[in-house]
């Protein structure tokens, strides 16, 4: 990312946690872009309520994305084990309680 904002190699990107290697290093590829003056998006997040929670909060921390981000791929999955996200006409609902995403409970 910082040779892409170096070079201004690009007017936009996608940043995507896993393949920027977590939350941290999003954050710093974020502050990158906009120290460059590059927009930037949070990209798709394959993976249970758990990854989309971590990128919902990341996102309210980014002030500076300019553009919708895919949140919401849980959606596809057959078995997600956690709860808490939820997707209601089309908008992604946060829980008012303190964890955006908790285990499910357990079927009995």
């Amino acid at each position: 990312m910082f040779r892409i904002c170096q070079e201004r190699a690009a007017e936009a990107v996608s940043l995507k946690l896993f393949k920027m290697g977590g939350l941290r290093a999003t954050l710093a590829a974020a502050r990158l872009c906009e120290a460059a003056g590059i927009r930037y998006r949070l990209g798709a997040h394959s993976g249970p309520r758990l990854v989309a929670a971590h990128a919902v909060n990341l996102a309210a921390a980014l002030p500076g994305i300019w553009y919708n981000c895919e949140l919401t791929l849980f959606e596809d999955l057959a078995e997600d084990p956690w709860e808490g996200l939820e997707v209601v006409d089309g908008v992604l609902k946060l829980p008012t309680g303190p964890a955006a995403a908790s285990p499910a409970a357990p079927v009995r």
